[in-house]
Order: structure tokens, then C-alpha cells, then sequence
């Protein structure tokens, strides 16, 4: 009688698996998340922000998440090819960003390296639109989504957890322009 209620509980928690490992494998291949806001500044007033590490640190939500991190940027700490690299605890984990395109007043485009917790490549843009005398600000990070990436989002809500991060930011960065330009 207790072999077959182990085995009955063996059986349905291998088909509750395979399901989980089934569902996971039909997400998608890429991610997208993205949100914009409205900035009362100009885009001139704004893309500093964006362009160099240096004044990234004064708005950027990442930066909050571990205030003892090492942190290492190159020389060059604005435009192509700039660097920075960070080592913190479990809340900041390891990783590098590296300008790849910057088009000033325009866009910033960086490829940004995870090493832990969770190793993986994706890329970041930002995108500034003039509204008048203000400046639309867009802010998306994509990339590939491996397998393992796709089973950690059946438990954990990734989108969210960087929207809420970029909204973080969005309200950082209002801070430190409105008003300045």
C-alpha cells in the first residue's frame, strides 16, 4: 500500500516537471522589456547622463543595490567603447558594460555582460526623442533567452523586476536634469 502511494507520488511529480520543463521550453528565444517616460530637460541636458559612467553613477537604480561593490571603468568613461565593470554581493552580482554606439543628443547603445549570479550577454538602449522642451526618454534591454533563462521566468517575473528597475531609474534620472537645463 505505501509502495503504491510513493509511486503515485513519484508519477505525478515527474509529469508535474516534465510540464514546467515542457512550458519553459516554449518561450521565446529573445526578450524585450522596454518603458519610456517623459523628461522635463533637454536632450542635450540628458544624454551626459546617459553617455558617461561617471555621471550614470549620480541616477542609475544598479548603483543602490550593493553601495560597497567594487567598481572599475576605463579610462575613456564616455562614449565608444567606455567601460565599467562592477563585483558586488548576491543583489549586484558581477558584470561589465561597454558603450558600443553613441549618437549624442540621440542614443546610447551598450553591451552589458553578466557574469553571476546568472552569466549572459544582452544589450541596453537609450533612445531620446525632443517633445518641445522636453525629451521623451525610451529605455530597453534585449537579448537572447537561453533555455535556463526561460525556465527562471516561469517562477520569477523578470519583466517586472527591470521595469520596476527602469522606473527607478526614470524617477533618479528626473531628479538630476529637471530643472538643472
Amino acid at each position: 500500500m505505501i509502495a503504491k502511494i510513493l509511486i503515485t507520488v513519484l508519477v505525478v511529480l515527474a509529469v508535474g516537471v516534465t510540464a514546467v520543463l515542457a512550458y519553459a521550453a516554449t518561450k521565446p528565444d529573445d526578450f524585450r522589456y522596454e518603458r519610456s517616460t517623459v523628461i522635463a530637460a533637454s536632450a542635450e541636458a540628458i544624454f551626459p547622463y546617459l553617455n558617461d559612467f561617471k555621471l550614470s553613477q549620480e541616477w542609475s537604480p544598479f548603483e543602490e543595490l550593493d553601495p560597497d561593490m567594487e567598481r572599475r571603468m576605463s579610462e575613456q568613461t564616455a562614449g565608444e567603447g567606455a567601460t565599467y565593470a562592477w563585483n558586488g554581493d548576491s543583489n549586484a552580482g558581477e558584470g561589465k558594460l561597454t558603450i558600443l554606439e553613441s549618437v549624442p543628443n540621440e542614443r546610447v547603445t551598450m553591451d552589458i555582460t553578466f557574469v553571476r549570479p546568472m552569466a549572459g550577454s544582452s544589450t541596453v538602449d537609450y533612445i531620446l526623442t525632443p517633445q518641445g522642451d522636453q525629451t521623451k526618454m525610451t529605455w530597453a534591454m534585449h537579448g537572447p533567452q537561453p533555455y535556463l533563462a526561460k525556465l527562471m521566468s516561469v517562477f520569477i517575473d523578470c519583466e517586472k523586476m527591470m521595469t520596476e528597475s527602469f522606473e527607478k531609474g526614470f524617477a533618479n534620472l528626473k531628479r538630476e536634469v529637471e530643472g538643472k537645463a
